[in-house]
């Protein structure tokens, strides 16, 4: 389940403004205007980013059904009548019950996956009190939609259905992540020197590279471990995708294993420098 998120300074305006998309998106963008959501989670609406009296800028994210990369798409909807911004930082997420939602908060939901869908802006959410006094949030906003990278901290989690609900964890959750967010640092990093060595696709292989860091932290594996974790992988995912697995797919499989072994190494240590040698 895709947990984190990253981008760069990006204007979120309401309508008629219009507003430039955060690049690249690395993992989650995040409102600027009131503090951090992780240390003030009244600007996304609380914790459900739904509709908080308090919230000027509201936030929906769902899973596009993928584990590693480009997985999950924002929806932001800006109605404080003034400009906000995304900033770069990588956040964790937990999902979100749709059941958990009070009525009022999954009619929101749905208006405003509507509203992305079709291109249209959402309905103001009229008759709440303001925070800077007066009841009405103002014009129709539109929604801003973001793709976002991202990766499962937990190897044992399945990967999450098309459409399944995220949101942010609560502010001690996040400081727990702190580890993570230095692995997605440092693998940037070493991506932009050239010194990952991708065996197919570069991007592909930069976003599985940070993933099996992560997941090679959370297990604590050595090489025999990461070598057994990634073929058991493999053929998990051969057998989602109704393909047959055999002896001469798993020996090209462990082929792999040395200079994937070799780069996901190299960003862990990368990190540890960064925190001053603490794993």
């Amino acid at each position: 389940s895709p947990a984190p998120i990253t981008p760069s300074p990006a204007p979120i305006t309401p309508s008629p403004a219009p507003v430039t998309p955060p690049a690249p998106p690395n993992l989650l963008p995040v409102p600027a205007r009131v503090l951090n959501p992780s240390v003030e989670p009244s600007v996304l609406g609380g914790p459900s980013g739904l509709g908080g009296a308090a919230a000027p800028v509201e936030v929906v994210i769902r899973s596009t059904g993928g584990s590693t990369g480009p997985v999950l798409t924002a929806h932001f909807v800006n109605n404080s009548g003034g400009a906000a911004r995304i900033l770069t930082g990588a956040l964790s997420l937990e999902p979100l019950d749709r059941d958990d939602l009070t009525p009022e908060q999954q009619v929101r939901l749905d208006d405003i996956v509507a509203a992305a869908s079709s291109g249209k802006p959402v309905p103001a959410p009229q008759g709440r009190d303001f925070p800077g006094g007066g009841t009405d949030w103002g014009p129709d906003a539109d929604v801003v939609t973001v793709v976002l990278d991202g990766y499962c901290l937990e190897f044992a989690k399945d990967v999450p259905e098309e459409g399944a609900l995220f949101r942010l964890v609560d502010r001690e959750a996040q400081q727990e992540a702190a580890r993570f967010r230095e692995i997605v640092s440092a693998s940037r990093r070493l991506q932009d020197e050239g010194e990952l060595h991708p065996d197919g696709d570069p991007e592909a292989y930069f976003h599985s590279t940070r993933q099996w860091a992560a997941w090679t932290d959370e297990l604590g594996l050595d090489r025999d471990g990461f070598e057994e974790a990634f073929v058991e992988h493999a053929k998990k995912n051969f057998d989602a995708a109704g393909r047959r697995w055999t002896a001469s797919i798993e020996e090209q499989v462990r082929d792999l294993v040395p200079n994937r072994w070799a780069d996901v190494t190299a960003v862990l240590d990368e990190a540890d420098r960064s925190l001053g040698g603490q794993r």
